[in-house]
């Protein structure tokens, strides 16, 4: 019966949150396509010499072929 309790609280919460953040949260991150002459932005490596950071290794790529966007709240 605590479980219950404590879950019904934390949905609560988090009710409460995406009402004060004013996003719905089903809809919150969107990934759009490109478009097909868009041009895609690739980024030069930088040596480290001149203060850049080096990815993190591990650290995934962004994809290429989806770019996220945030929608407005409904």
């Amino acid at each position: 019966m605590e479980a219950r309790a404590s879950e019904a609280i934390l949905a609560r919460n988090v009710e409460e949150l995406y009402a004060l953040l004013g996003i719905a949260p089903q809809f919150c991150v969107q990934t759009v396509p490109r478009k097909e002459g868009e041009e895609e932005e690739e980024e030069e490596p930088e040596e480290e010499g001149d203060g850049a950071e080096p990815q993190a290794p591990g650290k995934p790529a962004k994809p290429s072929s989806v770019a996220p966007r945030v929608l407005a709240p409904a």
